[in-house]
């Protein structure tokens, strides 16, 4: 086992001390537990890109992660490099994509295949509807406490 992966190892075991169910993840093989992602509502990607411009985690996950319909929300941690030199300017998900390096090139590549899943557009539209539900409970909640004496 080399440093990356104790240090790696580590990590999971104090994201567990915290309530959080963090995998150890390589990417060449699937999680040896591929049943723990069947509670999860929220996922965090923050493997790097594959060469090639591929997501490890959809290439060995994919079907798993779409069997899971409680998920609320995928998140996937890129890098300011995708944006190419902002000239120190503030960046953000709607900043034009500019990549200058071929690690940037390949985040890009992943950012898309992550954005293009159906399990991400899935989660959205649940996110959206649990929304407007909420919305319309809070509004119905107001009418009644204004019609109160």
């Amino acid at each position: 086992m080399g440093a990356n992966q104790r240090v790696r190892i580590a990590d999971a075991a104090a994201f567990a001390a915290q309530g959080v169910d963090a995998q150890v993840f390589d990417g060449s093989t699937k999680l040896p537990q591929p049943e723990r992602l069947a509670a999860a509502t929220h996922l965090l990607i923050s493997a790097p890109a594959e060469q090639g411009g591929g997501d490890p985690v959809l290439r060995q996950h994919a079907s798993d992660i779409a069997a899971r319909h409680g998920l609320h929300w995928i998140g996937y941690l890129s890098t300011v490099g995708v944006y190419g030199d902002a000239a120190g300017a503030a960046v953000d998900e709607t900043s034009p994509l500019r990549p200058h390096s071929e690690r940037a090139h390949l985040r890009v590549q992943a950012e898309r295949m992550v954005q293009r899943t159906e399990v991400v557009r899935a989660a959205e539209a649940k996110a959206r509807k649990e929304a407007i539900e909420k919305k319309k409970r809070e509004d119905a909640e107001k009418k009644r406490a204004a019609a109160a004496p």
